[in-house]
């Protein structure tokens, strides 16, 4: 198995939210409270070390309020591992 090195750590953080809060939740509040679709947010989680793209900080700071993490958190030296899917 291929271990991959992503730019921020998204996937870290929804890997370790309750189980009561799926990747679909998440990808309907981003749509209908911030106008954000599901494949903008699935490209940003994907990101990978080394890629120019860089995430927005507004979108950043949805995202680390929505995870209730920091920007700060988000943008850390990313972690090894696997992808949620």
């Amino acid at each position: 198995m291929k271990v991959r090195k992503f730019k921020y750590q998204i996937n870290h953080f929804l890997s370790i939210q309750p189980q009561s809060i799926s990747i679909d939740d998440l990808a309907y509040r981003l749509r209908k409270d911030h106008n954000i679709s599901f494949p903008v947010f699935d490209r940003d989680r994907y990101l990978r070390e080394g890629e120019l793209m860089e995430i927005p900080e507004e979108r950043l700071k949805i995202y680390a309020e929505l995870l209730d993490v920091s920007v700060k958190a988000l943008v850390e030296e990313s972690v090894e591992g696997y992808a949620l899917k």
